[in-house]
């Protein structure tokens, strides 16, 4: 899962840079939870947590891991939350 969510990070990273012409000092953390169903497609993405002010930005992210498409879990559907930090310069 991992490799699957850093194989974006590009796309990731490209909303944010996009946002930051905007907010010039846009800094915080953006929590996204999603289910992975049993043939590894993304379900019910969404932002559940967002320090940075940026609806833009999380609507951005949500978009981008709603493309993913994940190793079918063994056992069953997964939910995952997974939080991106974004910080100027960093």
């Amino acid at each position: 899962m991992q490799r699957n969510v850093w194989g974006r990070v590009s796309a990731i990273r490209a909303c944010y840079e996009m946002q930051l012409h905007v907010k010039r000092k846009l800094a915080g953390k953006v929590t996204i939870q999603w289910v992975t169903d049993l043939t590894g497609k993304v379900k019910g993405v969404k932002a559940v947590q967002n320090s940075t002010g940026s609806v833009e930005l999380s609507r951005c992210i949500v978009k981008v891991i709603g493309k993913i498409h994940f190793q079918p879990p063994e056992g069953g559907m997964c939910i995952v939350r997974w939080p991106f930090v974004f910080s100027p310069g960093g």
